[in-house]
């Protein structure tokens, strides 16, 4: 599912695709993935949505962080956490 996900260019189709694999797998990568999901939603969105989006953004990289320490969860929850504005949290 998850090689799928990453060969669809609709986020939508990618969203219900990493979330059928986190119900399949709960693995840190699906997480991390569909985290990263709704950060280019959130970039492509309306300013009233974002921040709605950039929160699951942030929720699921911190699932996917403890499920298992990744590099690139840091790197992208603390790309969240600034796009939030938070910049205390993203340097941490």
């Amino acid at each position: 599912i998850e090689y799928a996900a990453a060969m669809t260019p609709s986020l939508e189709e990618k969203e219900k695709m990493y979330q059928a694999s986190i119900k399949m797998s709960d693995s840190y990568a699906a997480y991390n993935n569909l985290g990263a999901v709704y950060m280019q939603m959130a970039m492509a969105a309306a300013s009233s949505d974002k921040a709605a989006l950039v929160d699951k953004a942030i929720a699921n990289f911190e699932l996917s962080l403890k499920k298992q320490k990744s590099t690139e969860a840091y790197a992208n929850l603390a790309s969240a956490q600034l796009l939030k504005g938070d910049r205390a949290a993203a340097q941490s």
